[in-house]
């Protein structure tokens, strides 16, 4: 069986949806996401309502502390590392994804 990745060099030698798979094999972060910090505080992706559009946090699960202030981002269920990249002082592991509801 073919693994993703030699499906997709196979279109890009084709030159056929190449950009199109390239997006769907493209890491993207969800509201209601959870992730492990460095420090090991597990915290929550939180969409919060805002006067200013679409925001996310990341609330800490054991205290219920918000980690940082708002975030735009322009879909919350396809979050790019790039939007979620201002929420977090490191990068985050995330150990639930909850648009596919397992264990990452």
């Amino acid at each position: 069986m073919e693994t993703e990745r030699q499906i997709l060099e196979k279109l890009i030698a084709d030159g056929k949806d190449a950009e199109r798979k390239l997006k769907e094999l493209e890491v993207t972060y969800s509201v209601g996401d959870r992730f492990l910090t460095f420090a090991g505080s597990k915290v929550l992706l939180a969409k919060v309502h805002s006067g200013a559009g679409m925001r996310v946090v990341m609330i800490d699960l054991t205290t219920g502390v918000q980690h940082n202030s708002p975030e735009p981002v322009c879909c919350f269920y396809k979050i790019t590392k790039e939007e979620l990249a201002p929420l977090c002082l490191c990068k985050p592991v995330r150990y639930w994804d909850s648009r596919k509801k397992v264990k990452t």
